[in-house]
């Protein structure tokens, strides 16, 4: 089974095409060239992300704020991650997701992860 991985922020576009990926239950895991991610989804998407220099625990919850962590192995410093989820949109062929990240109280960006399970539309 393949995905297409798409992760738009303030500062452009990152596409992954046809990724192999496992389902087991309600959890999507596949990787990419650099990171290897976790989606659960459920009415809210947990998503861990993690490479060999850091990773990140988000709970996207929609129209709410949430919280998650960040890691960087090299410096042994953990972040506290503020989340605001604008959108989720959830259906059996994607997954959408829109949000503004804060590392601790400052502003990193507004994102958006999109998947398509099957490739793209």
């Amino acid at each position: 089974m393949k995905l297409d991985l798409i992760i738009k922020n303030d500062e452009g576009i990152t596409t992954y095409k046809d990724i192999e990926y496992k389902k087991k239950n309600n959890k999507i895991l596949f990787e990419t060239k650099d990171d290897k991610y976790e989606f659960e989804i459920d009415k809210d998407v947990t998503m861990k992300k993690e490479n060999s220099e850091s990773s990140i625990s988000i709970l996207f919850q929609n129209k709410k704020k949430s919280c998650g962590l960040y890691e960087i192995y090299s410096v042994n410093n953990t972040f506290n991650l503020n989340i605001y989820t604008n959108n989720i949109e959830i259906n059996e062929k994607s997954v959408i997701i829109d949000y503004e990240l804060y590392i601790e109280d400052e502003k990193t960006g507004n994102f958006r992860i999109e998947i398509y399970l099957g490739g793209t539309k």
